[in-house]
């Protein structure tokens, strides 16, 4: 699992008005070993990482970078991803980030070569209607992901996640 601040209030979807219960947790998992940049403008939105064979990033995933950070602490979200590798091989990857470097810094500082680039995956946890009732699931990749059941059926105003 990723770094504890990750545990912050905007991780937590309140399902009722007193913020004593809360139907989702997201979180972040890094993927993989990391890798390392190909010099690459400011004004790119495409980047090259030489990753590791194991380290698979797949659209909705995200790119963490010491210099510059992207969105703050949160990273560039992956919108594409073009992967020659072939089966156990190590090499370059292409990200197409949802913006350039420069607008998701907020900088005009050029990423430099070598340096260490994270992959990261958000996932949750959630109180989910799945076949007209309340259940418990896992999203492997959230936003946008398949949930799996964990638990069915969950009694109303009795959420797993509570302060």
């Amino acid at each position: 699992m990723s770094l504890a601040f990750d545990f912050k209030a905007d991780n937590f979807q309140v399902p009722n008005p007193d913020n004593t219960a809360f139907s989702r947790l997201t979180y972040r998992v890094s993927l993989g070993l990391p890798g390392t940049t190909a010099y690459t403008m400011a004004s790119s939105d495409q980047i090259v990482i030489d990753l590791p064979s194991g380290t698979r990033p797949a659209v909705g995933d995200y790119l963490i970078l010491a210099s510059p950070r992207l969105n703050g602490e949160v990273g560039g979200r992956i919108a594409g991803v073009l992967d020659s590798r072939g089966g156990a091989a190590h090499g370059n990857v292409t990200l197409t980030l949802e913006g350039t470097i420069e607008a998701l810094s907020g900088k005009t500082d050029a990423v430099e070569a070598m340096q260490v680039a994270m992959i990261q995956s958000e996932r949750a946890y959630a109180i989910a209607t799945v076949e007209g009732s309340d259940a418990f699931v896992s999203y492997e990749t959230y936003p946008g992901g398949n949930a799996k059941v964990l638990a069915r059926p969950v009694v109303r105003d009795q959420f797993p996640f509570s302060r």
